[in-house]
């Protein structure tokens, strides 16, 4: 009997093509405030770089992405002869999390799936991540999801990404249930399916990606539906 479900939240709550239009606003910011001649996919890969090469090993150690965005805007800046205050660097990556949360959105089917998911599941209902918690937190309150979850987990909580089984295993202790009475639903083979296979959780993976290793495959969020109710689990 499944007494815990547990969601992945980007790329599975919200869509990966809005994070990408809120970091063509950041590169824009950057580009105008600043008059950095780049192109805009250039600018973005500055800003970007060092953080994408520590999220490789994230699973060993949560990186302080703070200090690895402003590290490369200030370099990025230095490259173009450029001072940065430590206030601007501070303010950019108060930036960074802002036109996130304004431009990134929902699947169209979260808020139907996750109501019904509230309202006929009668156990623990969970958010595992690896987005830093300004962003999920902000994310959370911008589409009032706080009421459908009972506890959030982080890897910048926890200090480690997935698939480290150590985050799975502070989710479930905020739950209180044993592993193999949970499921996790995500979109990535590496950090959702086989973090939650380490781990000892049943998964489900949603979206356009195949894993042997997934328990279901299913390419909506809202298919996930007649899997939790139909008495497979």
């Amino acid at each position: 009997m499944i007494k815990a479900i547990f969601f992945d939240f980007g790329g599975t709550i919200v869509t990966e093509e809005s994070d990408r239009l809120a970091h063509y606003h950041i590169v824009d910011f950057i580009k105008e405030k600043y008059s950095i001649p780049l192109p805009h996919e250039d600018v973005d890969k500055f800003i970007t770089g060092d953080l994408m090469k520590a999220i490789e090993t994230a699973d060993q150690k949560w990186p302080d992405i703070y200090e690895l965005i402003e590290n490369s805007f200030e370099k990025l800046l230095k490259s173009y002869g450029k001072t940065v205050s430590e206030q601007e660097k501070k303010e950019f990556s108060k930036i960074y999390i802002e036109l996130h949360v304004k431009y990134m959105e929902l699947f169209p089917d979260a808020i139907e799936t996750l109501s019904s998911v509230r309202k006929n599941f009668k156990g623990h209902i969970g958010i595992i991540s690896d987005i830093v918690d300004d962003l999920i937190y902000g994310l959370m309150d911008k589409f009032d999801l706080r009421e459908y979850f009972d506890s959030v987990t982080t890897s910048e909580e926890v200090g480690v990404g997935k698939p480290n089984p150590l985050i799975f295993e502070a989710a479930l202790k905020k739950a209180g249930v044993a592993p193999d009475s949970s499921i996790y639903i995500g979109n990535s083979p590496r950090h959702d399916v086989i973090g939650a296979k380490k781990s000892g959780l049943k998964s489900i993976l949603v979206g356009e990606a195949n894993s042997e290793l997934a328990d279901f495959k299913v390419r909506r969020l809202k298919d996930v539906l007649s899997i939790i109710f139909d008495g497979r689990l």
